[in-house]
C-alpha cells in the first residue's frame, strides 16, 4: 500500500476550505472547497478509515475485538 497517496482516497463529509497554492491566481477573497482528504489535513485519516475499513472486509478480512485497527 502506498502510505504516502492513501489518505488522498477519503471522501470529506463536512465542508473544509483552504487557502489557493501559491502560484494561483486568485483574488485574496477566494478559497478552495476540498471534496477529497489531502495529506496533513487533520481530517484525513477520519476519513479514510472508515472507506479502508468496509474494503477489506469485503475481501474477507474481520476487525479484531482488542485493536480496531488490525484486520486478520
Amino acid at each position: 500500500m502506498d502510505v504516502k497517496n492513501a489518505f488522498l482516497n477519503g471522501d470529506i463529509i463536512e465542508e473544509v476550505y483552504v487557502k489557493p497554492p501559491h502560484g494561483y491566481d486568485h483574488s485574496p477573497s477566494q478559497a478552495c472547497k476540498l471534496f477529497r482528504a489531502l495529506h496533513g489535513l487533520k481530517q484525513a485519516p477520519q476519513v479514510w478509515f472508515p472507506k479502508f475499513g468496509t474494503t477489506i472486509t469485503t475481501f474477507g478480512f474481520c476487525s479484531s475485538p482488542h485493536k480496531p485497527g488490525l484486520f486478520i
